[in-house]
């Protein structure tokens, strides 16, 4: 009787467990489809902003769509807090979590491609300009990743605009510890903190005026730690009890009062303006909870979006390169008219050249990760381009290519030498036993 007690019990598990599966594979399935929304708006936001003259013939709606498009980078940074929770809590042992191993998947997942795409960007450019300069410690701190950061420093320049993205993203990771930890204590006083806090932080960006770029480049950083933060607390609601919050979010009836709160939320927007970008993060919470609804409500609309959210880091890395590329074709060295009809010509030459790099890229990229024995030297690299980038940010003065090398090099070098002797260390431990 107890052997039959104990096999439904172990069959009941096992179900559970299935079932579990099979709602976080769902899940996944819904967040690569909303991936590829978000990064269609971004591509959008920047059609509206380098083809200017498809944005001038384009009626006035259509001219402030462009502009709420922006949102796509928000729904960006809620994605990468809220999956990075979900994911510790499905994968790993809470308790015996190693956030070093977690940083060393980080670097992997980040850095390749975008080196990859910097050394393309520094020959594109170096090509089309003539009295191109960048010396030896801006590219350095570049390759950190680190070179949005807002100070008054003239090592800190930003050789390729568009990857402002890259040090709002590794900041938040850096606060990833610190958030998590908080929301593992209390996860309704940090909510409930954090949406205080956000709305005093609207109120004070509306009523006070930005006057340097700095001070911009500071509030703007700041909303997208709070999107950020706002997507952790989410994925650890979600994620704390097997994903059974969810159901709740599947409901028809959360489903239609999430609609009604995004159609007014839209309206606002548009009364406002679209110049109140911080009050972006909040409308992204409403967009991506519709949308998880939508999707698992309609899953085959997952197929086709499924494709272009896997390969989303690698299109928002190279479609502004597709597009200066084209650009100096086209109009300098072709030396068409930049009106309407070359526009039109151009913008799906412009999509099918990112969607082929980024195919291209990804596969490039899986080639790189299947080979383990590189990666120590990837995680190596990244670690002596940050230390370099913070020695960097405490010397206000600009440093010449000589003092670049010494300082790298020593850095680089003391990193190998560190990494070399634990290797021995672990090599006679072992022989030991």
């Amino acid at each position: 009787m107890s052997n039959s007690n104990n096999l439904v019990k172990n069959k009941s598990i096992e179900v559970k467990e299935i079932a579990e599966n099979e709602r976080y594979r769902r899940f996944s399935r819904n967040v690569y489809s909303i991936r590829a929304i978000s990064m269609f708006s971004i591509i959008i936001y920047h059609i509206g902003s380098w083809f200017t003259s498809i944005y001038s013939n384009s009626p006035i709606l259509l001219r402030m769509f462009y502009s709420f498009c922006f949102i796509g980078i928000d729904l960006f940074f809620f994605l990468s807090g809220m999956m990075l929770v979900v994911n510790i809590l499905q994968r790993d042992d809470l308790e015996n979590h190693s956030w070093n191993e977690w940083y060393k998947r980080r670097i992997l997942r980040i850095f390749p491609e975008y080196w990859i795409m910097y050394i393309i960007i520094l020959l594109l450019i170096s090509f089309i300009t003539t009295n191109f300069y960048f010396d030896l410690s801006r590219i350095l701190i570049n390759f950190s990743g680190f070179q949005m950061i807002p100070i008054e420093n003239p090592n800190f320049v930003v050789i390729h605009f568009i990857y402002w993205f890259i040090t709002a993203l590794l900041l938040c990771y850096l606060l990833c510890p610190l958030f998590f930890f908080m929301i593992r204590r209390n996860l309704k006083a940090t909510l409930i903190i954090s949406m205080i806090l956000f709305v005093v932080f609207v109120f004070y960006t509306v009523l006070t005026t930005i006057e340097t770029i700095n001070e911009y480049i500071i509030m703007f950083f700041i909303a997208k730690f709070f999107v950020f933060l706002f997507g952790m607390t989410f994925g650890y609601w979600i994620g704390e009890n097997n994903m059974e919050n969810l159901e709740k979010i599947y409901n028809p009836k959360v489903g239609l009062c999430f609609f009604i709160i995004l159609v007014g939320a839209f309206i606002i927007f548009f009364i406002i303006g679209s110049n109140y970008i911080f009050m972006l993060p909040m409308i992204s919470v409403i967009i991506i909870i519709l949308l998880l609804f939508v999707f698992n409500k309609f899953d085959v609309a997952n197929k086709p979006l499924v494709f272009f959210g896997k390969r989303s880091y690698e299109i928002y890395l190279n479609h502004s390169i597709s597009y200066l590329f084209l650009e100096f074709i086209f109009f300098r060295v072709i030396l068409l008219p930049k009106n309407l009809t070359n526009e039109l010509i151009l913008l799906p030459i412009f999509l099918s050249l990112t969607f082929v790099f980024a195919i291209i890229l990804n596969i490039v990229i899986n080639k790189i990760n299947n080979l383990k024995k590189i990666h120590p030297y990837i995680i190596v690299l990244a670690i002596s381009f940050f230390l370099y980038a913070l020695v960097a940010l405490f010397l206000f003065f600009f440093i010449n290519i000589f003092l670049a090398l010494i300082i790298y090099t020593s850095i680089l070098l003391s990193l190998v030498i560190v990494c070399l002797y634990k290797k021995r260390r672990e090599i006679l431990k072992t022989s030991e036993l």
